[in-house]
């Protein structure tokens, strides 16, 4: 695995973009983050930003009902993202929508590793994110 990661939390709700934030720091606060409010942004920063030379590992988290672009759009233009972008990128659904059809949906993807309920807790971080012990 990389050295480094990097979270990328795509969110309208700046508070819960806070919320996730300040956890994730706590867990570990070598871990950068990146909120973005809006999916559009979000796809530009992967677009243009990424180290796709695997020194940092990009760790998505990615709010289902936003305006403009939700998450299910999002997922669609993420498939036209160069293989290298994707191969650095670990997504995950982190909503708080708990429809049975938006978990079936998701769980059909191959590039969604897992649907994470919000608010974020230190059992998801441990899925999500590398040991910070280690």
């Amino acid at each position: 695995m990389s050295s480094r990661t990097t979270v990328l939390i795509i969110d309208d709700n700046e508070t819960d973009g806070w919320i996730a934030r300040r956890i994730i720091k706590k867990y570990d606060e070598r871990v950068s983050t990146v909120v973005f409010t809006s999916a559009a942004d979000a796809l530009q920063y992967l677009r243009g930003e990424v180290d796709d030379s695997g020194a940092t590992t990009y760790v998505i988290l990615l709010d289902i009902y936003m305006p403009e672009m939700d998450g299910w759009q999002f997922l669609e233009e993420y498939l036209y993202l160069p293989d290298a972008t994707r191969a650095v990128s670990r997504l995950f659904m982190h909503t708080s929508s708990i429809s049975p059809s938006d978990q079936r949906r998701a769980g059909a993807l191959s590039y969604v590793q897992r649907y994470v309920s919000k608010p974020l807790v230190g059992g998801d971080l441990k899925l999500l994110l590398p040991d910070p012990t280690a």
